[in-house]
């Protein structure tokens, strides 16, 4: 298949299946959009689950199966299916659960027409053997990121009690993210997984992680498949999901879901630069890197002629991936004024050029300085034509970087 059809992998996870397995997979097999594999994980299942999907296999190229000898769980079968996969896009699908025809199309028309989007999802009818019985209400994703960081403030029992009380504002029901709604980019699986310790609820880790690393997710006013209601299932066993949530809650408390976004943010930023024309070719590495509560500075080793970049992003302004408002662009202005400041008190032996230009529209409201070494003229700190950025310390950027933040908040 050609680049605008691109492979996507479906994967389903299955423990004593049996009794609707089938019907999963020929939903997944009776998907419009045909360049798909079906990568089944049996669990170890006891009943006939294999059975069926070997039978299934007979009849279609496009599942595959794999069988864990012990249990994993779910987050183990998924994480399983994840590394076996091939697909340029993952989705999910429970083993008890019918996804509608359309489905896999419409998503990746979605993300091949939206590349900066790396995950999509929509809503879920629910349904029993009784008939339909409602649809999930769909979470908006708009400011999902600053919201997660915002529930770190309530209290445990908050978290615990409230439904869907990360994402609420006020009493209202914020709505869901339907776990098998959901179609990924792969590439989001080199830095994440699911977390096998959660014997339950573990889509909502998973998508805290996203969050929390600095992944754009976006949802679509569509319902993607029928969610079975019926008396086998874990997400009943309220012993396990009492355990999973608290461990959820606790790391939400901890902000342990933004500690990863450093390490990520090199990945992050090399995919969002890329579609800024003037970057497209070249790498963008980054030297140092500074996160809090209010910003994220990065800076870029000194390159041939000694110069560096100097990108400030203040965290109010990071869920505008593109289409920045102008208000928010004048804020920048006067907040480069700041930063300029204390650069130069800090580094007078450099010229610190600021470079706010188209970039700053196209991709995330920050400040963009270039810091060049001064020519001939030797400085106050002795240096002559060197880049005072090139034998920085770690411990001094952060230094730095904390002024900057000051800066920002008065």
């Amino acid at each position: 298949m050609g680049l605008h059809n691109p492979l996507v992998s479906i994967i389903i996870p299955v423990k004593n299946g049996e009794k609707y397995i089938f019907q999963a997979i020929n939903s997944a097999l009776a998907q419009t959009y045909k360049n798909i594999e079906i990568i089944v994980v049996n669990d170890a299942s006891t009943d006939k689950t294999k059975e069926i999907i070997e039978n299934l296999m007979k009849k279609s190229k496009n599942v595959r199966l794999i069988n864990h000898k012990e249990s994993k769980f779910r987050s183990g079968a998924l994480n399983t299916g994840i590394r076996k996969s091939k697909g340029k896009y993952v989705s999910f699908l429970d083993a008890d659960d019918i996804y509608f025809p359309d489905k896999t199309g419409f998503q990746v028309k979605f993300l091949e027409e939206h590349p900066d989007v790396d995950m999509v999802y929509g809503g879920a009818v629910v349904f029993s053997e009784k008939g339909i019985k409602g649809k999930t209400k769909i979470l908006e994703s708009k400011d999902l990121r600053e919201k997660l960081r915002k529930a770190s403030e309530f209290s445990l029992k908050k978290l615990m009690n409230e439904k869907h009380a990360v994402f609420a504002s006020g009493k209202e029901d914020p709505g869901i993210i339907a776990g098998c709604s959901v179609m990924i980019r792969k590439e989001v699986f080199e830095n994440l997984k699911f977390d096998e310790s959660l014997k339950t609820i573990q889509d909502y880790d998973f998508w805290y992680q996203m969050i929390g690393a600095g992944y754009k997710i976006k949802h679509i006013n569509k319902y993607f498949y029928k969610y079975r209601i019926h008396e086998n299932q874990i997400t009943k066993d309220s012993i396990q999901k009492a355990k999973s949530k608290k461990k959820i809650f606790e790391k939400i408390k901890n902000l342990s879901y933004f500690k990863k976004s450093g390490d990520l943010f090199e990945k992050f930023i090399q995919k969002k630069i890329k579609f800024h024309p003037a970057r497209k070719e070249k790498k963008y590495p980054v030297e140092f890197l500074y996160e809090d509560k209010t910003l994220i500075c990065f800076l870029t080793p000194p390159k041939n002629n000694d110069e560096s970049d100097l990108l400030v992003i203040p965290k109010k302004h990071y869920e505008f991936i593109e289409n920045v408002p102008a208000k928010i662009l004048s804020s920048l202005i006067e907040f480069s004024a700041k930063v300029a400041g204390v650069l130069r008190k800090e580094y007078g032996g450099a010229n610190i050029i600021l470079n706010n230009g188209k970039l700053a529209e196209q991709w995330i409201p920050h400040v963009h300085f270039h810091i060049v070494p001064k020519k001939k003229n030797k400085t106050k700190t002795g240096l002559l034509g060197t880049n005072p950025w090139k034998k920085l310390s770690v411990k001094k950027f952060k230094e730095i970087s904390k002024k900057l933040s000051r800066k920002l908040k008065t």
